[in-house]
């Protein structure tokens, strides 16, 4: 993650950080990510961004999570069994958060051959260590949520 005012680029996008948040250009598929957002926020999923809002130059603006995004080599906390509970876990406490979330209406997805149906759950497409944010062994949060 890059650090105040650097910027990084992603597999979709390039990332500023600036302070507390993180910018990146708005999509075609924000709205439905940003709904994602606030009823994850709503239900009180720890561990995601909180939407802030969309600045002047058209960049969405999230709250930053601090800590160190895995990158290979992969660190040590992934290479044993209690790094990978941490991770473990945060598939099910999402698919409790997101159960009841209905997108907005006409909002786009990054995948645009996707369609959602009514009892199907929205997932964050991308989960994977490259995207999990850790302060030393525990797991603390899951950035990039663009591939819903």
């Amino acid at each position: 993650m890059p650090q105040n005012g650097e910027t990084d680029t992603g597999y979709t996008t390039r990332v500023i950080r600036d302070g507390d948040t993180v910018r990146h250009p708005v999509r075609p598929w924000t709205p439905a990510v940003h709904a994602l957002l606030q009823h994850l926020e709503s239900a009180g999923l720890e561990g995601v961004s909180r939407v802030l809002g969309i600045d002047e130059d058209q960049h969405e603006v999230l709250s930053f999570i601090s800590g160190e995004v895995a990158r290979r080599p992969w660190p040590e906390v992934l290479r044993r069994s209690d790094g990978l509970t941490h991770i473990a876990s945060f598939p099910s406490r999402y698919h409790r958060a997101v159960k009841g979330f209905v997108p907005p209406t006409g909002a786009e997805r990054y995948m645009p051959d996707l369609t959602w149906g009514p009892g199907q759950i929205i997932c964050h497409g991308d989960l994977g260590p490259w995207n999990a944010v850790w302060h030393g062994p525990m797991f603390v949060g899951l950035i990039d949520w663009d591939s819903v």
